[in-house]
């Protein structure tokens, strides 16, 4: 089935032929056309994104696609998993705005992998933020010196740069360290 978005989606349960919107359960799969900006070029792609989880909505008015359970996306920024993930479309249906994951999240990038509780990427700032709520949010980074590990509160780090923004908690402070333990670098 594909919707305005440009979104496919297997396992259909309901679909509102007023309004666009659609839900599906049981081992979702859905792909999308996006467009992106490339980091390194700075010019703009249309890629496809992949999502998983076991239960899916979109909500066409608001340009929005919600996976709930065992929530994963695939696309042009990287690999992330959470309980829930939600994308939040431009006005065009294929430029994404916003993306927020919960429950103990994994972003997976080509030179870095985070982990907390909650993160949000926010399009005009082109900026990640992550919150370790019930622990602390943990970057492993390749550098040209090695692996790096930060475990912080919450960090804030900006797409295909190194800028990182590190803040600790009254009860936690912020702690970046060298480290021998950093994943393999993700294929592109």
């Amino acid at each position: 089935l594909t919707v305005r978005t440009g979104l496919w989606v297997s396992k259909v349960q309901a679909l509102d032929g007023k309004t666009g919107n659609l839900a599906a359960q049981g081992s979702v799969i859905s792909q999308m056309i996006v467009q992106d900006l490339n980091p390194a070029t700075k010019a703009r792609e249309t890629t496809r994104s992949t999502g998983f989880g076991q239960q899916m909505h979109y909500d066409d008015a608001l340009r929005k696609v919600t996976y709930t359970t065992k929530a994963h996306v695939i696309g042009p920024q990287g690999d992330l998993t959470g309980e829930t993930i939600v994308l939040t479309f431009g006005q065009n249906g294929q430029d994404i705005e916003k993306l927020e994951a919960s429950g103990d999240i994994t972003f997976k990038e080509v030179d870095r992998i985070t982990t907390g509780d909650q993160l949000t990427y926010d399009a005009i700032k082109d900026e990640y933020r992550v919150i370790g709520k019930g622990r602390l949010a943990r970057m492993f980074r390749t550098t040209d010196q090695g692996c790096k590990r930060s475990d912080v509160a919450s960090l804030t780090f900006s797409r295909g740069t190194d800028n990182l923004q590190l803040e600790g908690g009254d009860q936690t402070r912020t702690q970046t360290a060298a480290d021998t333990s950093c994943p393999p670098p993700q294929k592109r």
